[in-house]
Order: C-alpha cells, then sequence, then structure tokens
C-alpha cells in the first residue's frame, strides 16, 4: 500500500549513491554510472535524485540511520539500490540488487567479514525489497533457493556495455598483428587469478615469448609484478579509451572466474571483436551463447588449453570478430535504463 499523502505525480526515482564513491569503480559500478546517466537522459535529470552518502559515515551507519530521513524529505516514487542492502524504513517501495552470491562456488568466498555483511543484508530483503535485480538467471535462480520469500519480486536485469567499445576505429586490426591476453578485474578469490597465472606459466616459453598476459586493473594488482612470470604486464588506473586500445591490439580476454554476476569485460571483448576465455556454465554463456570459449574454473589443464587456442585458434578469432560486436550491442545503457523505468512506473501503478 501507498503511504497516506503520497503524490503520485513526480514520477521521481531516488538512488543511493554510496557505492559510487571509489576513485577506481568496478564493471558493475561502471554499468550502474551508464544506467543511470541514460534514465536521467530519459526522464530529465530533475526526476532522478542521486543521494550520496555523508562524508565520513561509514555507508552501513548512514543508511541505517541518515537515508530514511532524506527519503521521507524528498518523498520519491521509488527508491533504487544497486547493492542488496537497503535502509530499514522508506516512505516508498525499495528495489534491491544482488549481483552475485560467490560463496555458492567452492574457494569463490571472500573475507568473513564480506560474506557476513552480504548474507545479512540479503536475508533482510524478504522484509524491505519491493523488487530484486539480478544480473543473470543463474543469480535469480540462486536467490529464490535461498531466500524462496522473493519468488515473484526478482528481476533479471542485464547490465550494458559503455558505448565507446563499439568505435570502429582499432576495432579491424589484423589478426596477425596482435598478440597477448588481457584480464580485467581485482584480485580476490572469486576472480581465479593465481590458477590464471600458473596455467599461464605452464605455456610452452615459444608462446610466452612472442606474447603477454596483461592484467589491467587497481593499483594492488602490482603485488603480482614481483612474481617473475614471463610476459606478465601490469596496467593499473587504466582509462576506458587505454583498456579499447589494449584489447584492439590483444588476441583475446581470459576471466576464468569462480564466480561472477555478470562479467563486464566480457561483453566488453565481445565489442570489440576478440574471443573470450570464461567460466563454463557462467552468465557470460548464458548471455553471449556459444561466443565465449568455455573451460573448467577449478582445472589448470582446461585453462591452459584455453588460453593456447586464444593464442592459436584462428577459427575462434574470426566468430568473434564476426559476431561479437552484433551480439554485444543488445547490452546499451538505454536498454538498462528502460528497465529502471519500467519499475518506476510499476510503482506508480501500484
Amino acid at each position: 500500500m501507498r503511504p497516506p499523502g503520497y503524490d503520485l505525480r513526480p514520477m521521481r526515482l531516488a538512488v543511493d549513491m554510496s557505492c559510487a564513491q571509489g576513485k577506481f569503480p568496478s564493471g558493475v559500478e561502471r554499468s550502474f554510472l551508464l544506467t543511470l546517466k541514460a534514465l536521467e537522459e530519459l526522464l530529465g535529470s530533475e526526476k532522478v535524485l542521486r543521494i550520496p552518502p555523508e562524508t565520513g559515515i561509514p555507508s552501513f551507519l548512514w543508511r541505517r540511520g541518515f537515508l530514511p530521513g532524506r527519503l521521507e524529505r524528498l518523498r520519491p516514487l521509488l527508491l533504487l539500490s544497486p547493492v542488496a542492502a537497503l535502509p530499514p524504513r522508506a516512505p516508498c517501495p525499495m528495489v534491491a540488487t544482488v549481483h552475485e552470491i560467490p560463496e555458492l562456488r567452492p574457494g569463490a568466498g571472500e573475507s568473513t567479514f564480506r560474506l557476513f555483511r552480504n548474507r545479512r543484508a540479503r536475508h533482510k530483503l524478504p522484509g524491505r525489497a519491493w523488487r530484486v535485480l539480478v544480473p543473470s538467471k543463474q543469480t535469480g535462480e540462486a536467490l529464490a533457493r535461498e531466500l524462496p520469500e522473493l519468488g515473484e519480486r526478482i528481476r533479471v536485469f542485464a547490465q550494458p556495455i559503455d558505448p565507446r567499445f563499439f568505435q570502429a576505429q582499432g576495432r579491424d586490426r589484423p589478426r596477425e598483428e596482435r598478440s597477448g591476453v588481457v584480464f580485467v578485474g581485482v584480485p580476490r578469490r572469486r576472480k581465479n587469478l593465481p590458477r590464471l597465472l600458473e596455467a599461464w606459466s605452464n605455456l610452452p616459453a615459444s608462446l610466452r615469448e612472442r606474447h603477454s598476459l596483461h592484467l589491467v586493473g587497481p593499483p594492488d594488482l602490482a603485488q603480482f609484478a614481483s612474481s617473475g612470470i614471463q610476459g606478465l604486464r601490469i596496467h593499473t588506473g587504466l582509462s576506458t579509451q587505454g583498456l579499447i586500445e589494449l584489447m584492439d591490439r590483444s588476441l583475446g580476454l581470459a576471466l576464468p572466474s569462480l564466480s561472477e554476476g555478470f562479467g563486464i569485460p566480457a561483453f566488453e571483448a565481445a565489442a570489440r571483436g576478440i574471443p573470450c576465455l570464461c567460466t563454463q556454465d557462467s552468465p557470460m554463456t548464458e548471455w553471449l551463447g556459444h561466443l565465449p570459449l568455455g573451460v573448467d574454473p577449478y582445472s589448470i589443464t582446461s585453462i591452459e588449453a584455453g588460453l593456447r587456442r586464444l593464442l592459436e585458434d584462428e577459427t575462434l578469432w574470426e566468430t568473434a570478430a564476426t559476431e561479437g560486436p552484433r551480439r554485444a550491442r543488445a547490452f546499451s545503457p538505454q536498454r538498462s535504463a528502460r528497465t529502471w523505468l519500467s519499475l518506476l512506473e510499476e510503482a506508480g501503478a501500484r
């Protein structure tokens, strides 16, 4: 039921911005900001209320103690959170986002504190969330098994790709002028970097002399610089344009994660027309079909074989160059913004 005195006329969406304050945004955060910008263009920026956290206050404390008061004053039609955490109360329906449940995959769980925090946020959703967005059927099914009472409240929401990845310049570089493989991500357990690095080290020396494995991500990737692995290159703080140019010089992307909510880099690679090695039966294969090269993320032998195919298989390359950009175009910020808009309209019709 709508709270007494609630005005439907202003179709205003309030957005919890607490996850978008980092200096090095993740793929999820980049996609969130792209969708937000597209929605502002669709609705008008005055209809989208960006609510940043108070400076110096931990996000969980701000969300619990300060956000409800802000919402009471602003009176939006809907609150959207890009994470699972929601305030304990609000004068409007609330939408949470659950990207993945990594602890369901052996070895993919994060720190004990992070696991506790994320599980606690999810288990409060039945009493707080009007709708829950998930980036894949896989995550939606896992969440429904964990919390059956969410049931019909779960909505699958494909994340968008930055439109700059569709630029034509550089994408048609011939295969013979390219070399190496790119990894994009953070050094967390679920990204499976140790196995990727070991698989790379197992490649024939002749391949590692001609090719590099490029690790792209935040500054803490620099911890691998002293590993002594032949052909390893670290790129921290790389811009979006810099990543596009690196992909345009590369033969493929490697993302053999133990757990992924969506896998934005795989879609960016598809947009650039290069093949992607990823985990079999993952959201990447769910959305991109046969295009990604699926491997067993727990098998170093499987990852190594996949890396060799990225570097040597011309047919794999030709398929990605032909089909990748076409498939990737479906994942636009405008499409994602329309999903958010449909929730706003659904809330207005309550």
